[in-house]
């Protein structure tokens, strides 16, 4: 079977700063995760996309990254396109939530239905570090703050992420077109 593989890209570049500041703490990074198995990366943006690996590659060269093996695939490309037809409904762009539903969140859901070794998915002490930048994002805030920031910055993430799968979907394809792959969706 195929090796089930969760990509971790740090996608925020000069913006972790200026997002650390307005949540009053450092933050490590603004993680992006894909999940790989059989050469397709599948992830959450504004709907749940699949793209060839070297697709993503180009697309997200210049991001740092680091890639985990899960061990093995307990599904085929057929069940794997089962399981996304069941998620599609759940993960849809205004299901969007950067703090309680974004493509970290997505990755670990599809990684605990396809990795054959863990049903646990992505193991937990790796992915909760990633986890705790958007669920614990707000909690060096005072509460008023806190609950305003949950409101806005969720509002504010969502459109932008809504707008960067929209915006990055030509680019994708472009991409896929020279390296000769499929497009995916």
């Amino acid at each position: 079977s195929s090796l089930l593989l969760a990509t971790i890209y740090e996608i925020g570049g000069p913006l972790t700063g200026v997002l650390s500041a307005s949540v009053a703490k450092q933050l490590p990074l603004i993680p992006h995760v894909g999940i790989r198995v059989n050469g397709v990366e599948y992830f959450y943006s504004d709907h749940i996309e699949s793209r060839s690996v070297p697709v993503m590659k180009e697309m997200l060269a210049d991001c740092p990254q680091v890639t985990l093996d899960l061990g093995p695939a307990a599904l085929d490309d057929e069940g794997i396109k089962r399981i996304l037809a069941e998620l599609e409904l759940e993960w849809e762009a205004k299901d969007y939530h950067v703090f309680d539903k974004n493509c970290v969140h997505f990755g670990q859901v599809l990684a605990q239905r396809v990795c054959a070794d863990s049903p646990d998915g992505v193991p937990q002490p790796l992915i909760q570090g990633v986890l705790d930048v958007s669920e614990r994002m707000l909690d060096s805030l005072p509460e008023w703050r806190a609950k305003l920031g949950r409101r806005v910055m969720n509002e504010v993430t969502r459109l932008v992420v809504v707008s960067w799968g929209r915006q990055t979907a030509k680019k994708k394809e472009e991409v896929a077109d020279s390296l000769g792959v499929d497009r995916g969706n």
